[in-house]
C-alpha cells in the first residue's frame, strides 16, 4: 500500500506537470498522523488564473477551485464515485489528472 506521503508527492508530480498548465505547488501538508488508517492530504496548487486545492481525507479525492467543486462527492466525471483507496488512488490518479485538466481552463464545464 503507498503511503500518504508517496500518494501526495505523486499527486504534486501530476497535477504540476499538466501540459496545459504551469501550476505551481503553494501549499502542501499531511492531514492526521501518516499511520492512521485514513490519514490523506491537502496540496494547493496555483497559476497565473486561479488557485486549485487537491484533498485527500477519509478515502475521498475532492478537487475544488474556489467554492467550486471540479471533482468530489457531487462532481466526479469519468468514475462511479470519489472515494478511492490508497492503492486505487495511486493507479488512477494518472487517468485522474486527465480528466480534470480540462477543466483547469473552464471549471463549470461538464467533462464525461
Amino acid at each position: 500500500m503507498p503511503s500518504i506521503e508517496e500518494l501526495a508527492k505523486q499527486t504534486e508530480e501530476l497535477f504540476g506537470s499538466l501540459p496545459r498548465r504551469g501550476l505551481h505547488v503553494v501549499s502542501r501538508r499531511l492531514l492526521g498522523r501518516p499511520d492512521q488508517f485514513r490519514a490523506g492530504f491537502a496540496i494547493r496548487f496555483a497559476d497565473a488564473v486561479t488557485t486549485w486545492e487537491i484533498t485527500y481525507g477519509d478515502w475521498e479525492l475532492t478537487v475544488r477551485t474556489g467554492e467550486t467543486e471540479v471533482f468530489g462527492p457531487s462532481s466526479h466525471p469519468g468514475f462511479a464515485g470519489n472515494t478511492f483507496s490508497p492503492e486505487h488512488l495511486a493507479e488512477n490518479l494518472p487517468r485522474l489528472a486527465l480528466q480534470i485538466e480540462p477543466l483547469l481552463d473552464n471549471p463549470s464545464r461538464d467533462v464525461v
